[in-house]
């Protein structure tokens, strides 16, 4: 409930509920055209164009945010409930909570309690929650992913854990796609190196699932920029 009150203060407060860089408009932009069930509209004729050029918005023919889909995606379920502007701060909430239990199951209930405060004296965790920025999604989203990561690693046979861990780090990984592969590493080698002692074969059924989910996830990516670029690599 802090959280919620102190993002809340921040954005009305100091931001004044108002963008506060080009990449907001654009990722809104795109939240809106996902909302509407596109992922880009033609571009106006080529004398209209210029007053809507963004540094940050193609708009060769096709008009569409140069971002990944993975922010836009979760602003997309925020703008069908009317909730758009909400979504990092409930996002951030939900981070809270989460590294709680992870910090719980890692260290006890004593160090967990610690988590709380570090969290909401943090100016860059309450500032970019604040914002339309893609962070709050990506901190939700790995916080989740390390949860079931520790729910794999007491109960590797339970699939729903492999399956939650896959889906949350691929939907970080197609919001922030440098940073969410990093952070995930040492903790998939560390559950790799678990799975192969274990040599349980629900286990290994879950980490090939784990795998399935991912590979989806980037057929999904490759065939998003096919549609905006004519190439699954642009």
């Amino acid at each position: 409930a802090l959280t919620f009150l102190l993002v809340t203060l921040v954005r009305f407060g100091l931001l004044k509920d108002a963008a506060i860089s080009d990449d907001e408009h654009t990722y809104a932009f795109m939240g809106q055209l996902f909302a509407s069930g596109r992922v880009y509209v033609p571009s106006l004729p080529p004398e209209l164009r210029p007053f809507l050029d963004n540094q940050f918005i193609i708009n060769n023919g096709k008009m569409y945010g140069m971002y990944f889909p993975g922010h836009p995606v979760a602003l997309a379920l925020g703008e069908r409930l009317h909730l758009m502007a909400w979504i990092p701060t409930l996002s951030a909430t939900l981070t809270v909570a989460l590294a709680f239990a992870v910090s719980r199951r890692i260290f006890g209930l004593r160090t967990a309690m610690l988590t709380l405060p570090l969290l909401l004296v943090s100016p860059f965790f309450l500032f970019s929650s604040a914002t339309l920025l893609a962070h709050s999604t990506a901190a939700v989203l790995l916080m989740a992913f390390l949860y079931c990561v520790l729910r794999v690693k007491e109960r590797p046979e339970a699939l729903g854990w492999w399956i939650g861990a896959a889906m949350a780090l691929s939907w970080a990984t197609l919001t922030r796609p440098f940073s969410s592969p990093i952070f995930a590493a040492p903790w998939l080698f560390w559950l790799a190196g678990d799975l192969w002692r274990r040599r349980s074969g629900r286990a290994w059924a879950g980490g090939g699932l784990f795998c399935l989910l991912g590979a989806g996830a980037l057929a999904l990516l490759l065939l998003y920029q096919y549609t905006l670029s004519g190439s699954p690599f642009v």
